[in-house]
């Protein structure tokens, strides 16, 4: 156990935080706030906290705030007051790279929101970088995307992005006119009722469809729909038979797996795939 002592021998009020979890994709942390020598802990966000700060209830605290302040009080005045004592959060810097017609585009994010820097040439990019504003082209032949991200002096480790542009041999371009089918080789899977819907409204806009489906509803009780393989449902027929599945049940995650994607023309495909923000290898597309 910590104890803090005073010059004149005096127990003096202190904090310690502690990361219970943190979600990287969001910079959101749970923290457990331990006072000691105090009984309670304002806490401020921007600023330092004072006893006119808003009183911290229990002692977990949740926060995708950078930089958190808190003071620890006694209250019945036994120990003298303290100093504040700020907490810092970390940055994650996530990258993703997604096919957008012929050009291959990187997507850069920064949890908590920061300002983002990058190159693609090797150099430093806290130096040499470029600033980050939205998702973009990667130059042709580029092999490293160096990023790193910043804010109020917190700074994220360097991200390396290795630039994948091997073809097979057998590559071809996409027939924009034709029909065309993507069969992943896990196929998909939409395990949550976001991206099941999502799912659904993308094929509906894109005029695409799914075979070998197999469709849930998951909660205290469950309904599950198998189709055979030859069975290919558009986005709004989709959601007619789950909405029906849903009905039978009070509550549900919904999650859907298919074996394949089928539209109308590569150009919608590709429409598609931009829109998911996916990479799409050309041995998985038909034909």
């Amino acid at each position: 156990m910590k104890v803090v002592v005073g010059d004149t021998g005096i127990l003096i009020p202190d904090v310690k935080v502690q990361v219970l979890t943190r979600d990287d994709s969001t910079g959101r942390c749970k923290l457990r706030v331990n006072p000691i020598n105090a009984d309670r802990v304002y806490v401020e966000i921007g600023g330092v906290a004072t006893t006119a700060s808003q009183l911290l209830a229990g002692r977990d605290y949740e926060t995708d705030s950078l930089e958190i302040s808190f003071l620890a009080v006694d209250s019945s005045g036994k120990h003298s007051s303290g100093k504040a004592v700020t907490w810092r959060n970390t940055i994650t810097l996530k990258s993703r790279v997604y096919q957008a017609g012929d050009d291959k585009m990187l997507e850069l994010r920064a949890a908590p929101f920061a300002d983002i820097r990058y190159s693609t040439e090797g150099s430093d990019p806290k130096m040499f970088g470029a600033t980050y504003e939205a998702p973009f082209v990667v130059p042709p032949g580029t092999r490293l995307v160096l990023g790193v991200a910043e804010k109020n002096g917190i700074q994220s480790d360097v991200l390396r992005i290795d630039i994948d542009w091997s073809r097979e041999p057998e590559d071809k371009p996409i027939d924009k006119e034709a029909p065309a089918t993507w069969r992943p080789v896990d196929g998909v899977a939409f395990r949550d009722t976001r991206t099941a819907y999502g799912l659904m409204t993308r094929l509906a806009k894109f005029g695409g469809e799914a075979s070998g489906l197999h469709i849930q509803v998951l909660g205290p009780r469950w309904v599950d729909l198998s189709l055979e393989d030859s069975i290919r449902l558009g986005g709004a027929r989709m959601e007619q038979e789950v909405e029906q599945l849903r009905g039978l049940l009070e509550e549900g995650q919904v999650t859907i797996e298919a074996k394949a994607l089928h539209f109308p023309t590569g150009a919608q495909l590709l429409d598609y795939v931009e829109d998911i923000k996916a990479q799409l290898p050309r041995s998985e597309v038909e034909p």
